[in-house]
């Protein structure tokens, strides 16, 4: 006797796609060109998709932009990808270079998109963390020379996001495999006092009420500190 159930799936499945499609490129574009069409504003349910608590100031803060659609022009053509009410697309800035963000889309390689030309070993978060200590510092008036407590590495995006809508400072990597160097550490402690690296620890996987535990948690049971 045959069910519904996988239509059901493939119907659930189609809700989480973005709508596809081309038209001719503009004589200004050429090839390889992106663009962007921007939403005036980030909806509730695109931060839920981001992180539970995530709110438009931390986005701000971290250079993140909901999309209306963006393109990309191959063999003058545009292909165009436009996001829906259930498939948001996010554009993250960082200076002169961006990435494209597809958090449902169902291949997980192709959820972060590069553009432009990404500075090798860059750090995610380090610029956030350098403006909020010299704003800290501007507080205290410059006395004592105070840093920031601390600063997370995490594994990426979404673990970033989820520690910095609880009031941590997170940093991350491009990749699992990639590696601070010297320099990297040096500009991280001259703004905070301790990083900590958690280890045997899967950020990805913790559920939502794991990180408002973690809120309430002291600094010594992230599992392992390290100064490198």
């Amino acid at each position: 006797m045959q069910t519904d159930t996988p239509i059901q799936n493939k119907e659930i499945r189609q809700t989480y796609q973005p709508v596809i499609c081309y038209r001719e490129a503009f004589p200004k574009e050429t090839e390889g060109d992106y663009s962007f069409v921007y939403k005036t504003e980030i909806s509730t349910s695109d931060l839920k998709v981001l992180s539970p608590f995530l709110t438009p100031k931390i986005c701000a803060e971290y250079g993140i932009y909901p999309l209306v659609s963006f393109s990309h022009v191959s063999n003058s053509k545009a292909r165009i990808t436009g996001a829906t009410e259930n498939y948001p697309i996010f554009k993250l800035q960082h200076g002169g270079w961006s990435q494209i963000y597809q958090p449902l889309h169902p291949k997980k390689q192709y959820r972060i998109l590069c553009v432009g030309n990404k500075p090798k070993n860059y750090v995610y978060g380090l610029n956030v963390l350098t403006q909020k200590f010299k704003a800290f510092q501007k507080e205290q008036q410059y006395k004592n020379f105070q840093k920031l407590p601390a600063a997370i590495l995490c594994n990426g995006l979404r673990d970033a996001l989820h520690l910095a809508s609880l009031g941590y400072y997170p940093l991350w990597l491009g990749s699992e495999t990639s590696k601070l160097t010297e320099e990297q550490y040096g500009k991280i402690m001259q703004c905070v006092e301790e990083l900590y690296i958690p280890h045997n620890i899967a950020l990805g996987s913790i559920r939502t009420n794991c990180f408002s535990n973690l809120k309430k948690q002291t600094n010594k049971n992230i599992n392992k500190k390290s100064r490198l």
